[in-house]
């Protein structure tokens, strides 16, 4: 996974950057350096068509790991390839609409490291917090909406009502 500290080298992904047909800049050596990647990334010109084998060889290596595509346009397809090919753990991101192809260009290098990194992160669920209400709720909203949720619940529970806007 990603890390946020530069100095730790554990992005524990394999990650497939295209580049769209030459269509976009990226530059291997920085992507790996900001992503704290081990070995500099091959950058593809074309992995959804010519280079597909590409594609192929790097499921059959993942190894468990989590496999990042910079392509969300032919997703399904490698989706499909990877079904055929066993179980993986993929994730696209867009960088070329999001990044890429945006008005910084080239200067988008440190955008785009942070859009896979963030397909790279897994949250950690938070915690159930149980509550007790004993039959007390508060209804917080627009006038007329949430008078009428409030009306609605009024029936079951002991309402109190804060409205935010009176005249909505």
């Amino acid at each position: 996974m990603a890390k946020s500290n530069r100095n730790d080298k554990s992005f524990d992904c394999q990650l497939l950057a295209c580049n769209c047909e030459n269509t976009m800049a990226l530059d291997a050596k920085r992507l790996g350096r900001d992503l704290g990647l081990p070995d500099t990334p091959e950058i593809y010109h074309h992995l959804c068509r010519s280079q597909l084998g590409s594609f192929e060889a790097a499921l059959d290596k993942a190894n468990g790991r989590k496999t990042i595509v910079t392509c969300t346009q032919e997703a399904p397809l490698f989706e499909e390839i990877a079904s055929e090919r066993g179980e993986h753990d993929l994730s696209f991101v867009n960088i070329r609409e999001n990044a890429g192809w945006g008005k910084s260009g080239k200067k988008a290098a440190a955008k785009i490291a942070a859009l896979i990194a963030e397909s790279a992160f897994q949250a950690t669920p938070t915690g159930l917090l149980p509550v007790i209400s004993n039959g007390k709720c508060i209804v917080y909203g627009d006038g007329q909406q949430a008078m009428e949720v409030a009306k609605k619940l009024s029936h079951r529970l002991d309402i109190s009502l804060v409205l935010n806007n009176a005249d909505g």
